[in-house]
């Protein structure tokens, strides 16, 4: 029997499974290749089956159970070839921990998908990708909201850099700049900064965000746009860009770069895997670049002390970049271990982890500094932390599945809806899931819910039919009548 070109396709990977896997199987027994290898092995298996399993022509390479899946099996598949000496041998709950995290995110991502398709969805026809013209941004309008919104970014930041004496991106030691005037634990901590006034200019700074978002979101719209107004856009967008990475901080540019791939996978474009891989590796090239040098100029930084020391891998300049970038990808999930191991034996804290952005208005203990007491160099135990902090065994279980169902809805109004704001709260939310292996968002910072105000009251200022109310995104809307969706994934249906 012949093979069409379908068949064929899907014949050679099969084919390369069945061949490698006993071959793998038999090093492992020969002891040629460590058993922790064979653990790595299975995590990277499914951190591809969630990156490249597809469920119709339709499914959705950016599904946040998709994003999430494989960047959480892809860290704990790190973490186990245990490349440092940091790395010790996980206790069973450990690996409970993880493995229930990961079942109870998608439980509560499908839970409410499913009650939202059988009780509220009507049959819709074929998806289309552009957005109504009442969701479109008007350009004139949306140029003149970002650069206002640029502006007071700009003077805010100033007066930030005012304070600390320096600009960080032009510092001797970058890292020390950067994290002066937010930091709250470690070696970088500054009490003098740490005041609620503080606070309100370094959230302001926000705004050259905003005023980047606006424009990347205006240029990847679909609509009659002229070259004029493309301009200044792409102007706002790297003067944006700019003052964000002037903070010294990598995350700035990912935050962005991310935001602008995902817009474009939703409004213009859907990406496929071998799209998301070469972007994916580009932006990892470039990011490991930038660490490179920075860390190359300044050899007394911190973490070369630990590194140096950690190391399973040969030692020298490059070397030491990949273990830091190792370091950083494994090292809170063994903090996570650590910290469910040792956290009965001390004494908690009774004001609790969660929601610690909020504790100059309620009785809240900062994990990182709680976990950098215990464990000095490291401050981050992944988004679990707290919630096992705070309710143990319970917080693993029904924390994950409490951000599932957020996640779910989220998604589902964006996909269902038609709604640019929606479809941008999603693009946020999945620039937040690829951090979850590292903290919790949504305990440790208040960005995100000004996100869901800020974003939500600029696009609706800046929309061709924006007249109506700044707040009036919060209405529930067509919630009666659903429309097509905008990248529909096979559950969908």
């Amino acid at each position: 029997m012949r093979l069409g070109p379908k068949g064929a396709r899907n014949f050679l990977p099969s084919a390369l499974a069945f061949i490698s896997i006993p071959i793998l199987l038999t090093l492992f027994i020969l002891g040629i290749f460590p058993w922790r290898f064979l653990v790595g092995f299975l995590f990277g298996t499914a951190s591809l089956a969630f990156a490249l399993w597809r469920a119709g022509k339709d499914c959705d390479s950016l599904h946040p159970v998709r994003v999430f899946g494989a960047t959480w099996c892809l860290c704990i598949g790190l973490a186990s070839l245990k490349l440092t000496t940091a790395i010790s041998d996980w206790h069973p709950a450990m690996w409970a921990y993880v493995l229930t995290a990961l079942i109870c995110f998608t439980g509560g991502f499908w839970v409410v998908t499913h009650y939202l398709n059988k009780n509220l969805a009507r049959p819709v026809g074929a998806s289309k990708p552009e957005l109504p013209d009442s969701e479109l941004l008007a350009p004139r309008r949306a140029l003149v909201i970002a650069f206002i919104c640029l502006a007071i970014g700009l003077a805010a930041l100033s007066y930030e850099y005012y304070l600390i004496g320096e600009v960080p991106i032009f510092a001797e030691d970058i890292d020390a700049a950067r994290t002066k005037f937010f930091a709250t634990a470690g070696q970088w901590s500054h009490p003098e900064f740490d005041t609620l006034f503080n606070k309100f200019i370094g959230v302001t700074t926000i705004l050259c965000k905003y005023a980047a978002y606006l424009c990347l979101i205006l240029l990847i719209q679909r609509g009659r746009k002229s070259l004029l107004q493309k301009c200044l856009a792409l102007v706002i967008v790297l003067s944006g860009s700019f003052s964000l990475v002037s903070q010294g901080g990598r995350g700035f540019i990912f935050e962005l770069v991310f935001f602008a791939g995902a817009f474009t996978h939703y409004l213009r474009q859907r990406w496929r895997f071998k799209h998301l891989a070469l972007a994916a590796f580009g932006l990892f090239v470039l990011l490991s670049f930038l660490g490179y040098i920075r860390h190359g100029a300044d050899r007394s930084f911190a973490a070369y002390a630990q590194i140096e020391g950690l190391s399973n891998l040969p030692q020298g300049r490059l070397w030491d970049s990949v273990t830091l970038g190792y370091h950083s990808l494994t090292g809170p999930l063994e903090i996570f271990s650590r910290f469910t191991e040792d956290l009965p034996a001390v004494r908690p804290p009774s004001s609790g982890f969660l929601f610690y952005s909020l504790h100059r208005f309620v009785p809240r203990t900062g994990i990182q500094e709680f976990v950098y007491n215990l464990y000095q160099g490291t401050i981050t135990a992944t988004f679990l932390g707290e919630f096992y902090g705070d309710f143990g065994v319970l917080g693993v279980i029904f924390g994950p599945f409490f951000l599932g169902m957020i996640y779910g809805y989220v998604y589902y109004r964006a996909l269902r809806y038609k709604s640019l704001y929606w479809v941008c709260i999603l693009v946020i939310f999945l620039g937040m899931l690829v951090y979850f292996y590292h903290i919790n968002f949504f305990s440790q910072q208040i960005t995100w819910i000004l996100d869901l105000i800020g974003m939500g009251g600029l696009i609706q200022v800046c929309k061709v039919g924006g007249k109506q109310s700044i707040f009036s995104f919060l209405r529930r809307g067509a919630m009666a009548g659903p429309q097509p969706s905008l990248a529909r994934a096979a559950f969908h249906r």
